[in-house]
């Protein structure tokens, strides 16, 4: 099963993120050990990046409390919120940039022209996020 587990960080910031489990403790315990292994943005253990965003909030901070935001059975995530996506788009802003860089790097290293395979994985790279 799916689940939606949300937590606030001292009344700072709101992240949902996707974590499959057999049931809601589960999910929030995964959710749990996941955030204090460092590990809940990493998609590679099973958790999708639903939403991060600052919350406006004058309530004094709290102790960290996971929820259980949404069950969704065998349902898929909903889609990412707007946040997460500019987050993605930025990482990947990041690295066309680095690969251009290298790119001329390089090239002022050697002595030779710009290589356009160089140029063209950057630029596929930014068509894959629509930058």
């Amino acid at each position: 099963m799916k689940f939606v587990i949300g937590y606030s960080v001292q009344q700072m910031k709101e992240v949902k993120v996707g974590i499959e489990a057999a049931n809601a403790e589960e999910a929030l315990a995964k959710a749990r050990l996941m955030f204090d292994n460092g590990k809940h943005w990493d998609e590679s253990n099973g958790c999708v990046l639903l939403q991060e965003a600052l919350a406006q909030s004058e309530v004094t901070p709290r102790a960290l409390e996971f929820t259980l935001s949404e069950e969704l059975g065998d349902n898929d995530y909903p889609l990412p919120h707007a946040s997460v996506r500019a987050i993605e788009k930025t990482s990947t802003a990041h690295a066309v940039v680095e690969q251009l860089v290298e790119a001329y790097r390089r090239s002022s290293e050697t002595g030779e022209p710009v290589r356009a395979k160089d140029i063209e994985a950057a630029y596929w790279l930014a068509l894959e996020c629509q930058l």
